[in-house]
């Protein structure tokens, strides 16, 4: 498997199977937030959608956990005071931050789910561990300033490497 593919490609998060990939043994997933689930670097808190979605996956038996790049400030203002674990400054894609929330939380690698809206970050760190990955589409075309950057070098792997069409 090219350590660049997904395991899965969805057009929205609202897309994931809950129930399938839990009857498939899985238990986790490391969530990431911004133009995954919530618009990047919002200064509001996180969508009813995006809390009724997390909502889901916790009453469906998965551990949630928010795996960020994003500053504790930015992850905290998207939960708004809601107890969900989290990871932030996960410098995605190095592996050694998958390899600290493994390791923290005690959990099986080949039960967590990387569910993240880009190729570089949220794909290629889980790879190389062989975590399973799930590439949902993101939300909104405008990016931050330090993804720009990383969408055109994805777009490129998507085209010649993967030969998909997002």
């Amino acid at each position: 498997m090219s350590i660049f593919r997904p395991n899965e490609i969805l057009k929205k998060y609202q897309d994931f199977d809950i129930e399938g990939h839990r009857k498939s043994g899985f238990d986790t997933i490391l969530i990431d937030i911004d133009n995954t689930i919530d618009i990047p670097d919002s200064k509001d808190h996180g969508t009813k959608e995006a809390f009724e979605f997390l909502d889901n996956l916790e009453n469906a038996g998965f551990k949630v956990i928010l795996f960020s790049n994003n500053t504790k400030e930015r992850v905290e203002r998207f939960l708004n005071g809601r107890k969900i674990d989290y990871n932030y400054w996960s410098f995605k894609p190095l592996p050694f931050s998958y390899l600290k929330v493994i390791k923290k939380y005690s959990l099986d690698k080949k039960k967590v789910i990387s569910f993240g809206d880009q190729i570089l970050t949220d794909c290629i760190g889980a790879n190389s561990l062989n975590i399973y990955t799930i590439y949902v589409k993101q939300l909104i075309e405008k990016d931050t300033i330090k993804t720009v950057l990383n969408r055109k070098i994805e777009k490129q792997i998507f085209k010649h490497i993967l030969h998909e069409k997002v």
